[in-house]
């Protein structure tokens, strides 16, 4: 009886054991799957039955196979017979679940053998990889995420136009870009890691390092700085710099990018100093060539006249040469503007020729111009700049022109629709140049020969400023010449023809005629009378406009400043305000817009007389209310005709009664 109790005592031990074992894999998060020798199932724990998606009685005493399809099925088989042959190796496989899904699964597979080593099957450990494969998906994507935007950070640096610099909250750097190694002409591995000081010396240095705390509060921090370059080259950057993101665990870090701006205050500086150049030529200029032509115009000695008039003409050219200096630093800077308005193209070469006229009598040539009859008159495009290349032209072969003469002409392009290609020539019968002179014309301070220049004087700025304002204005310009009989000098344009007026019937053309009046008697009797109120500190100045507003019959007070001018205003009426704008106490900008926040006075024409003729200038006066511009040294026809535009109708019609 004992031994039977021994024997129950035992069985109940050994349930014990296999409800504690049953317990112990039926609550592990792993799947157990028991395979007999023919692939058949003997047990599946409850997480098993999990990642199968299906219930228990569903997959005991059914074949391996029947759960697996396609490269899976094919993975089972294999690895089915290295179980055979003993193998223990693991292995991952993809479960077929009922609703489509599969389940990706590591499985590490054991055979099962008896006491006497006979196999019994084979039992699998399954590991669910479903969301470790789908981190590391994630990771695959961030990681190539990260190294495409890596490449494109690195690709962004080395494009980057300007400096980058990294630096660590004790001042040495951790990162520079190419460009600023390059300026610097060190490798950036001798530059990583060394103090800012030493690259930039001890003095930006500090200064640098003072302005942490105030990146630290999260100011971003713009300044220039000079930095010397490795060839000792001083160059001018501007930089902005800021905090590098939140605080690290190893430090603070600071980002600094800088951009070379040296050509930028190059070109500001030259511009500032050509309109400053301007300004004071202009200024004594305009009452030297003033009071000439008030001298010219009382009574002289033969003698005197001819000294004046050199005089007048040495200020002119002095004018010109000013002007063709401006221009080439507009052309320069991109600032030189072409407009597209209409104009008369007769009109146009007829003041052409007779801005020439009297240079071309005393020099005993003649000068002519023509066009062939289907060249439409009404034109739209830039007229300054065609008449200023034509006189560029012209003056240049008059310069050199002994004896015969000058001769414009202009033809339609063969085959010109629209826009219409318009052909311009001006042929001299001049000294003409050789191939080489006549390679290097149209560049800027070029003559044929050095020995022009002294007997024919000129910079040789003229042909280079017309080549610049033909291709500005869409064109080309070329020459042709014979060493000895002369040369000519060719240009295409395109304009827009108007079909405002009809082309004449025939070629027309006309000679020069220096003693073409600009203005009529009659029309300068209509401003006689006029009350002016001229405001312009300097007296030269002054007198030079009191003698042309008094000989056209006005009556004229002098402010010298604008404030003055504002107090004559105030107690005085006047039918028009000639506005200096570069005087002391209030300029005329300010003096302008005074005047026309005044009601009383918001259509008062104002018109400037000023040596600022810059296109900053020009813009800067019509935005304070200026009705026109007149350029210092004034010339006398512009000057009136700009007061009979400008002043009031009813004054005119007053005066003519």
């Amino acid at each position: 009886m004992s031994e039977l109790e021994n024997l129950r005592a035992e069985l109940d031990r050994t349930r014990a054991v296999l409800l504690e074992r049953e317990q112990l894999l039926e609550n592990t998060e792993q799947g157990i799957w028991h395979l007999d020798n023919t692939g058949l199932t003997v047990y599946v724990n409850a997480a098993m039955c999990r990642l199968l998606g299906r219930q228990r009685e569903d997959i005991l005493g059914r074949s391996v196979f029947d759960f697996f399809s396609g490269p899976d099925l094919a993975t089972l088989n294999d690895q089915l017979e290295r179980r055979k042959r003993g193998s223990k190796q693991g292995y991952e496989i993809s479960l077929q679940r009922p609703d489509g899904s599969r389940v990706e699964c590591f499985n590490n597979a054991t055979p099962i053998y008896d006491a006497a080593g006979v196999k019994l099957g084979s039992v699998g450990m399954w590991t669910d990889l479903t969301q470790l494969k789908q981190t590391q998906r994630e990771l695959k994507e961030a990681l190539a995420d990260s190294v495409a935007r890596r490449t494109d950070y690195e690709a962004l640096l080395a494009s980057f136009p300007g400096t980058i610099a990294v630096v660590d909250q004790s001042g040495h750097y951790l990162f520079v870009n190419q460009e600023l190694a390059d300026l610097l002409d060190r490798p950036a591995t001798d530059i990583l890691g060394r103090h800012v000081s030493e690259i930039l010396g001890p003095e930006q240095a500090a200064r640098m390092i003072s302005e942490f705390p105030r990146l630290n509060a999260g100011e971003v921090i713009t300044d220039t700085v000079e930095v010397l370059s490795g060839d000792s080259k001083a160059v001018i950057s501007l930089r902005l710099n800021r905090l590098a993101g939140p605080p690290r665990s190893d430090g603070q870090r600071y980002y600094s990018f800088g951009v070379d701006i040296s050509d930028i205050l190059k070109g500001q500086a030259r511009s500032h100093f050509l309109n400053q150049m301007s300004h004071e030529i202009r200024t004594p200029m305009n009452a030297i060539i003033g009071l000439t032509q008030a001298a010219l115009d009382t009574e002289l000695t033969a003698q005197q006249q001819d000294y004046l008039s050199k005089v007048k003409f040495a200020g002119h050219a002095l004018m010109e040469l000013l002007d063709d200096v401006l221009d080439l630093g507009k052309i320069d800077a991109g600032k030189l503007e072409i407009e597209s308005i209409p104009f008369n193209l007769h009109d146009t070469l007829e003041s052409t020729t007779g801005m020439l006229a009297a240079l071309s009598r005393k020099k005993g040539l003649s000068l002519k111009w023509s066009c062939a009859p289907e060249v439409p008159r009404q034109l739209l495009g830039d007229p300054k700049r065609v008449r200023q290349v034509l006189i560029n032209l012209v003056s240049n072969g008059l310069k050199f022109t002994e004896a015969g003469g000058i001769e414009i002409k202009v033809a339609l392009k063969s085959g010109s629709t629209e826009p219409r290609w318009l052909h311009f020539s001006v042929h001299d019968t001049g000294l003409g140049m050789t191939e080489m002179q006549l390679a290097g014309v149209f560049q800027p301070f070029v003559q044929a020969d050095t020995s022009i220049s002294r007997k024919f004087g000129g910079t040789g700025l003229g042909l280079s400023i017309s080549r610049e304002l033909v291709e500005l204005m869409g064109g080309r310009i070329w020459a042709q010449t014979e060493l000895g009989k002369g040369s000519t000098f060719h240009f295409e344009l395109p304009f827009k023809a108007l079909a405002t007026v009809a082309n004449m019937p025939d070629a027309v053309g006309g000679y020069a005629d220096p003693a073409r009046p600009a203005l009529e008697d009659h029309e300068l009797a209509s401003i006689r009378g006029a009350r002016i109120l001229l405001v312009e500190d300097n007296a030269l100045n002054q007198l030079v406009a009191v003698n042309l507003l008094k000989r056209a019959g006005c009556s004229v007070e002098v402010a010298q400043h604008g404030q003055e001018a504002l107090e004559w205003l105030a107690r005085a009426s006047f039918d028009c305000v000639l506005m200096d704008l570069q005087m002391p106490v209030m300029d005329g900008y300010e003096a302008t817009e005074r005047i026309r926040a005044n009601p009383d006075w918001a259509r008062l024409p104002v018109l400037a007389l000023t040596a600022s003729v810059m296109p900053e200038d020009r813009a800067r006066a019509l935005k304070a209310g200026v009705d026109t511009l007149i350029a210092k040294p004034v010339r006398a026809m512009e000057f009136y005709a700009a007061l009979l535009r400008y002043l009031p109708a009813s004054r005119r019609e007053a005066s003519l009664r």
